[in-house]
């Protein structure tokens, strides 16, 4: 298992990560979002609210729709363990293994 440190808790940072996706979207509707992710606009809603968790792959779609590194949707408080890169399995996709970069740097 690769090690997170926690300096909050689950419930809020699934809150905090969703206040993050409201912000980026702005002005495009979250009907729109939720259209371009293949989710209703209630669970865009509920995402937004912290009261769903949101899958890695969302986020990326997410990341990508809003034109934001996906990283940048992370509450800054939310660090990975300098170790991660040497536990990441051999074959591990070239994406995943940017994307802990990204975390980690940030």
């Amino acid at each position: 298992m690769i090690p997170f440190t926690y300096k909050i808790s689950l419930e809020k940072f699934h809150q905090e990560v969703g206040s993050l996706i409201k912000l980026r979207r702005g002005k495009m509707s979250q009907a729109k979002l939720a259209q371009a992710i293949g989710l209703t606009r209630t669970s865009v809603n509920n995402i937004e609210h912290g009261r769903q968790r949101i899958l890695l792959d969302t986020l990326l779609m997410i990341s990508d729709i809003l034109n934001v590194k996906m990283v940048n949707l992370l509450p800054k408080h939310f660090k990975v363990l300098k170790t991660v890169k040497d536990q990441i399995p051999k074959g591990t996709s070239e994406s995943l293994v940017r994307f802990i970069e990204e975390v980690q740097g940030s």
